[in-house]
């Protein structure tokens, strides 16, 4: 079962990334799943988002261990998965010729990296997982959430943090704020 302060971390984050984005509130699904129910198969992997069926699947066990050893990954975590719906809409809007927030060139990117997506599944897969296009823009927005919230510091992976603060920059310059 999911830790009840888990649990609010998680949902309320969710909330306020999607307001930071200006979404409204949203009715997205919360799926708590444990391991080895079937989407989850370690603590690795510690949430998905599913945009076409508005889920947030939840690594129930990784949730509550976050929670033990360090909340503020409850907030990183829900909050790049946030990012990935954005992405999601932005490529929705942009492919039926309506008015986008980023950059044209950044959403083709976004396309062509979900064409031939990487997991982490932990070895080979690491470096390249956190250097694509989508991962280093989910990354860099849960740095700024975190930030612009006064959670903690940002946290990079060494394998992209390169990519991940140009990008940081980038969406602080967006929300008018200097970045580093």
């Amino acid at each position: 079962m999911i830790k009840p302060k888990a649990k609010e971390i998680i949902e309320e984050t969710f909330q306020k990334a999607l307001a930071l984005l200006g979404f409204p509130s949203l009715p997205f699904v919360f799926s708590y799943e444990r391991i080895g129910d079937g989407r989850f198969v370690n603590t690795e992997i510690g949430a998905e988002i599913e945009s076409s069926n508005w889920t947030l699947h939840v690594n129930e066990d990784w949730a509550n261990l976050a929670f033990d050893q360090d909340p503020f990954d409850l907030s990183f975590i829900t909050s790049h998965e946030v990012r990935h719906f954005y992405q999601s809409v932005q490529i929705n809007l942009f492919r039926n010729g309506k008015k986008i927030k980023e950059d044209r060139r950044l959403i083709i990117s976004w396309i062509n990296n979900n064409q031939h997506y990487q997991r982490n599944n932990g070895g080979d897969t690491t470096v390249a997982y956190h250097r694509q296009p989508v991962e280093v823009d989910a990354d860099a927005f849960a740095c700024f959430y975190v930030m612009y919230y006064g959670i903690g510091q940002p946290r990079m992976s060494d394998e992209s943090d390169d990519l991940v603060l140009q990008r940081l920059e980038e969406i602080g310059n967006q929300y008018g704020l200097t970045i580093c």
